[in-house]
């Protein structure tokens, strides 16, 4: 992925979530949204920027939002810690 590219991106999915994707986490965005590419039928990560700065279809800032963020959920995850007494 060119950097200018991964700049694009990783300012999109912080302008959109808040997440903030540094360089070392280039491997994260190819490895989330290339499914996301093959499953639009696009050929590569190029072609999926080109649509998004194209902005063709809005939904797709939002599916390649959701694809780059965890939703983490704790509160079913981690029972609470209760003092004995």
């Amino acid at each position: 992925m060119i950097a200018d590219d991964f700049a694009f991106l990783s300012d999109l999915v912080e302008s959109c979530s808040g997440l903030v994707l540094t360089n070392d986490k280039a491997y994260l965005i190819e490895s989330r949204l290339l499914p996301l590419a093959r499953k639009r039928n696009m050929k590569g990560l190029d072609e999926l920027v080109r649509a998004l700065r194209a902005r063709r279809d809005e939904g797709l800032a939002r599916e390649v939002t959701e694809a780059m963020t965890t939703n983490d959920s704790v509160f079913s995850r981690y029972q609470a810690v209760r003092s004995v007494p």
